[in-house]
């Protein structure tokens, strides 16, 4: 009991140690809120728009994905290509580089920009999605290949690296569209995305509702 004690006692003393030197040795520590510089302005830009002609001060907007038309099952459907990859965009004048970002954009215009590629898309017409994974083979953040990934003892490490899953907000999608966890592609591999009607809910005029992957 005696041995327990000390022990306690002694790990107390070092875990009070240890808070008392955070000021001065935990400053150098990459904690989240310390990743940005303290001057930062806020609001100083406003919002993106869509479009080139919605840029804000520092050249952001959300590009619109390039629409197709086509007949799929017999319907009248809209098609989108789209991808997802690696880039770069300045997210505040004060920041002294852009960010990096994993992100979508439109295939044949390849304007990549934070939440590019935004969908507009009519209630009542089916609209057709391809998807092509043009991820890098490394990805931007540590990742752990310990941590379990499936049955049978599957882990994170034994999975391929930067593979995606796309999911779509605002839609009545198929279970097999739903960009469920087991739904992955790999890098340089294309997957289709069917989402067969629009939400029944209209945020402008003629139905039309924003969408965007995630």
């Amino acid at each position: 009991m005696a041995n327990n004690r000390r022990e306690f006692l002694k790990k107390t003393a070092l875990a009070g140690a240890g808070m008392a030197f955070y000021p001065v040795l935990g400053k150098g520590r990459a904690w989240a809120f310390a990743q940005s510089p303290t001057n930062l302005r806020k609001f100083v830009t406003s919002l993106p728009g869509l479009g080139p002609s919605a840029k804000n001060e520092i050249g952001q907007y959300i590009p619109l994905a390039t629409k197709h038309s086509m007949s799929f099952a017999g319907k009248t459907t809209d098609l989108y290509n789209v991808a997802v990859g690696k880039f770069s965009e300045l997210m505040h004048p004060d920041l002294p580089g852009k960010t990096d970002f994993f992100g979508y954009t439109d295939l044949f215009t390849f304007d990549q920009k934070y939440l590019g590629g935004a969908i507009v898309a009519k209630r009542g017409t089916p609209t057709l999605l391809t998807v092509t994974n043009l991820m890098p083979d490394r990805h931007i953040l540590p990742v752990d290949p310990t941590i379990m990934a499936g049955p049978n003892g599957l882990m994170v490490g034994d999975l391929p690296t930067n593979r995606i899953a796309t999911h779509l907000h605002g839609g009545a999608t198929p279970w097999f569209s739903d960009g469920t966890p087991f739904q992955w592609f790999t890098p340089l591999r294309k997957a289709r995305i069917e989402l067969h009607e629009c939400a029944r809910i209209s945020s402008s005029p003629g139905n039309w509702k924003l969408l965007l992957p995630e």
